[in-house]
């Protein structure tokens, strides 16, 4: 099957034969790297659904997550060797946690604060 990227269909090579070697060298829920040979520039996909908290990483530096069909992660790779890495970033979420203990923390105390008061 053919990967549609907006914009970006006319990059794909149209020559027989694989355009390039994907060696996984770690695939998990959360996070995955592979090592990548390609002869022209393409794209690797990484298939989970799409959300801003995931990111990727080219030969160590990050690169924007691309949407590919409808809702697949990919990377553009341009020919060459090259290290590709997708990981989902968990500091949304942590934060979201900590904040939540915070206000439950501060409702809890400012109740205890008022049955003091009440009660005194």
């Amino acid at each position: 099957t053919d990967v549609v990227l907006p914009a970006q269909a006319d990059r794909f090579p149209t020559e027989a034969g694989p355009p390039a070697r994907l060696a996984a060298v770690e695939v998990l829920g959360d996070q995955a790297s592979a090592d990548v040979e390609a002869a022209a520039a393409g794209h690797v996909l990484f298939s989970r659904t799409y959300f801003s908290s995931w990111k990727a990483a080219l030969d160590g530096q990050r690169v924007p997550v691309l949407v590919a069909n409808a809702r697949e992660l990919a990377v553009a790779v341009p020919a060459g060797r090259h290290r590709v890495s997708f990981w989902w970033d968990r500091s949304p979420f942590q934060r979201g946690v900590a904040l939540q203990i915070t206000v439950m923390a501060s409702i809890a105390l400012a109740l205890m604060l008022s049955r003091q008061r009440a009660g005194g």
